[in-house]
């Protein structure tokens, strides 16, 4: 199961809007630096609290090849959804 589109985007919209003061449309295509003037550490504080909403955990390597909307997107699209902690629990013991 990977990370449905819209309620990522959805929270992107506002993460972008309460963090960053980003008030215009959010498209695939928009560049964090170009369109938003997001610096890398601003976009690694996003990706922080995509990472927390989703559960899931991108890469370094994977971070470091964002440069628009669509990019982050797919990495999360991509990324392994952790097992929840009761599953991961029981496989400890």
């Amino acid at each position: 199961m990977k990370t449905s589109v819209n309620p990522l985007i959805s929270a992107l919209k506002k993460l972008l809007k309460k963090s960053f003061y980003v008030y215009s449309s959010v498209r695939l295509n928009h560049s964090f630096k170009k369109d938003y003037g997001l610096t890398y550490q601003e976009l690694c504080e996003l990706t922080n609290e995509l990472e927390y909403l989703t559960g899931q955990e991108l890469s370094e390597p994977s971070l470091r090849s964002i440069d628009t909307v669509g990019d982050l997107i797919n990495a999360f699209r991509s990324a392994p959804i952790p097992l929840p902690a009761t599953a991961l629990s029981a496989t400890l013991r």
